[in-house]
């Protein structure tokens, strides 16, 4: 986490500096990044750095935060819009962060390219983890429409969030490598939503699953 004389910086030599860590790790994989090309980018000098992080990995998880905030931002946003209806949150979300071309809309471009170039350390892991505390059951009962569900036990709740979730990501990640199939991967992400939904069981004579 930046420290408070971070904070204390004016306005827009904080920008200027999380600007330079997004050039950089946008452009390289962490593991090439490189702090002598964040500081030239912004203009200030090496050790200045070290007054407002503390290391490089500091600086990467600041922006991962920013990722954060972005999404959760854009997620309550989407609940609030669509009545809490928890499972019209991933149509929504898609189309947010993905034009009709198939590529990731400009408000979303950063996020992506920092992820696509970290998937070996596995940064959406981290990036649910550092979501958690806004993404565990109690606070989605806060957002979300509890009448849509069948129980607002914690399990279910979250079993579901992320079985929606799943589907969002998978439909993300099939459009990336061929763009051209956004309209295929969107309704097929649709059907998935309504099997979440309704389940795949048949419904036998007198209308009760097993």
């Amino acid at each position: 986490m930046p420290t408070d004389t971070f904070f204390r910086l004016p306005e827009e030599k904080r920008a200027r500096i999380l600007e330079g860590a997004w050039s950089e790790f946008t452009a390289v994989p962490y593991a090439e990044a490189s702090i002598n090309r964040i500081v030239q980018t912004s203009r200030i000098p090496r050790g200045s750095f070290y007054q407002y992080f503390e290391d490089k990995n500091d600086l990467f998880l600041t922006l991962i935060d920013e990722i954060r905030d972005q999404f959760l931002d854009l997620f309550h946003d989407t609940l609030e819009r669509s009545g809490g209806d928890l499972f019209a949150m991933p149509l929504a979300l898609l189309d947010a962060m993905v034009a009709p071309s198939g590529c990731i809309t400009p408000a979303f471009s950063r996020a992506f390219a920092l992820l696509s170039l970290n998937v070996n350390m596995d940064v959406q892991q981290l990036f649910f983890e550092r979501a958690a505390g806004e993404l565990c059951p109690q606070k989605l009962l806060e957002h979300i429409d509890p009448t849509l569900l069948r129980t607002q036990e914690d399990g279910f709740v979250d079993d579901v969030f992320t079985l929606l979730v799943g589907a969002l990501a998978c439909a993300i990640a099939r459009t990336l490598k061929k763009p051209e199939s956004f309209a295929l991967e969107r309704e097929r992400m649709r059907g998935r939503i309504e099997i979440i939904k309704n389940g795949s069981a048949a419904v036998p004579e007198g209308g009760h699953r097993k």
